[in-house]
């Protein structure tokens, strides 16, 4: 990850491919395709030190292509999209087989990743894909 700012390298997961970045009070939310969401503490508006494994989203019993997120430091969003074998991707996804993955949205309580809820979105027809998620300002 760089500061655009400065395009100095403030964050390094190295052999993990992150996907989605989110911005919450003091950390910094990030989450990498297989699954795992990572915090990294901030400080005056910059990422202030190493990132930290928070979640594994697989461990609910459900898997995709992780992509998508939100939190608000109890609730935490994930996006899954399903992979398909004859459609895989160019980068190694994780260390798992893809059958059995799915396009959903996951509702975690944060702090014992409890599963409070979940979407499914998928669709055998249409390969159905998420690629973020927006929050909605009400």
């Amino acid at each position: 990850m760089r500061d655009l700012r400065t395009f100095e390298t403030v964050l390094t997961l190295a052999g993990m491919n992150p996907h989605d970045g989110f911005l919450s009070a003091d950390t910094f939310w990030l989450t990498t395709i297989d699954g795992r969401v990572h915090t990294a503490p901030m400080r005056d508006g910059r990422v202030a030190g190493e990132s930290k494994v928070r979640r594994s989203v697989f461990e609910t019993g459900h898997a995709g292509w992780c992509r998508g997120l939100w939190t608000n430091g109890r609730l935490l969003v994930v996006g899954l999209t399903e992979l398909r074998r004859n459609r895989m991707p160019r980068h190694h996804w994780a260390d798992r087989d893809p059958e059995g993955t799915e396009t959903s949205l996951l509702l975690l309580e944060l702090s014992e990743g409890r599963l409070l809820a979940r979407v499914d979105l998928t669709d055998g027809e249409r390969h159905s894909k998420i690629y973020s998620i927006l929050p909605l300002e009400t």
